[in-house]
């Protein structure tokens, strides 16, 4: 697996690029898109996109430096919310012979939520 636009990702990350969720739900930029390689052309696969914490801290901004800070623990992490990717299930050479798009995922802070994640 591969991430396109790779270089975009990275500039953003550098800028400590974020995003406002909301309970609408919104969709991340740049868009998730990856490319596959080493599949049976012949076989069904699901193609599915999860988010996990990336540590245990809840984190506060700090506009004086300009910085994250620490502002406690994180809230307990809920059930996964897997995200299938609308083509799934699709063979193998489906996959492989494009990039693959998660331009319709949506994030959300609402728990009740069964579309966002």
């Amino acid at each position: 697996m591969s991430l396109e636009s790779r270089c975009l990702w990275r500039e953003f990350n550098e800028l400590g690029n974020e995003m406002i969720v909301t309970k609408a739900g919104r969709r991340p930029f740049p868009t998730f898109q990856i490319r596959l390689k080493g599949m049976n052309d012949n076989v069904d696969y699901i193609v599915m996109m999860d988010f996990v914490l990336a540590d245990d801290k809840r984190y506060r901004y700090a506009f004086h430096n300009s910085s994250w800070m620490i502002a406690g623990q994180a809230d307990p992490s809920g059930p996964p919310r897997i995200h299938v990717h609308q083509d799934s299930p699709a063979k193998g050479a489906h996959w492989m012979r494009q990039t693959i798009s998660f331009d319709r995922l949506k994030l959300t802070n609402n728990p009740l939520d069964d579309n966002g994640h």
